[in-house]
C-alpha cells in the first residue's frame, strides 16, 4: 500500500469519525433533521436561501440572485455567495423541506471543522490524541 493512498484511507477515517461524532452530539440533543422546526427568523431565511441554491445546483440553472420569494425586488440576495458551495453539497436533497437542508448543513458545518481542526493539528505535529481533544474544543 502506497503512502497517498494510505493518507487517503486516514482522511476518509477522519471524515467519517468527525461526522459520526457531529451526528452523535446533535443526536443526544434531540436535533433529527427533517423534524425538529426551529423558531421564526434568522434560520428561516438562512434555510430558504439553502433550500434557493440547492435547488437552482440540482436543476442546472444557476439563478442565485433571484429567488422567487423575495419578488418585485430585483438581486436582493447578489452577496449569498457563501451558500453557493453548501448549495452544491446539499443538491441531492433539493427536494426536501427547507429546514432539513438547514440542519444539515448546520451539522456539516459541525463536522467540517472538527475533520479541519484535527487534520491542521496533526499536520503541525501534534500527536493525535490531543489534536482530537483541542479540535474537540474547539469546534463544540
Amino acid at each position: 500500500m502506497g503512502w497517498g493512498y494510505r493518507r487517503f484511507l486516514q482522511g476518509l477515517g477522519l471524515g467519517g469519525l468527525a461526522v459520526g461524532l457531529t451526528v452523535l452530539y446533535f443526536g443526544l440533543q434531540g436535533v433529527r433533521p427533517g423534524t425538529t422546526v426551529f423558531p421564526e427568523g434568522d434560520p428561516w431565511i438562512v434555510a430558504s436561501l439553502l433550500k434557493w441554491h440547492a435547488t437552482e445546483t440540482a436543476r442546472g440553472t444557476f439563478r442565485f440572485t433571484n429567488p422567487p420569494f423575495f419578488y418585485p425586488y430585483r438581486d436582493p440576495v447578489y452577496y449569498t455567495e457563501n451558500f453557493i458551495g453548501l448549495g452544491i453539497l446539499l443538491a441531492p436533497l433539493h427536494d426536501r423541506p427547507a429546514y432539513t437542508l438547514y440542519h444539515v448543513a448546520f451539522m456539516a458545518g459541525f463536522a467540517f471543522t472538527l475533520a479541519s481542526a484535527v487534520a491542521c493539528l496533526r499536520w503541525m505535529g501534534w500527536p493525535a490524541l490531543p489534536a482530537w481533544w483541542a479540535a474537540v474544543l474547539f469546534t463544540w
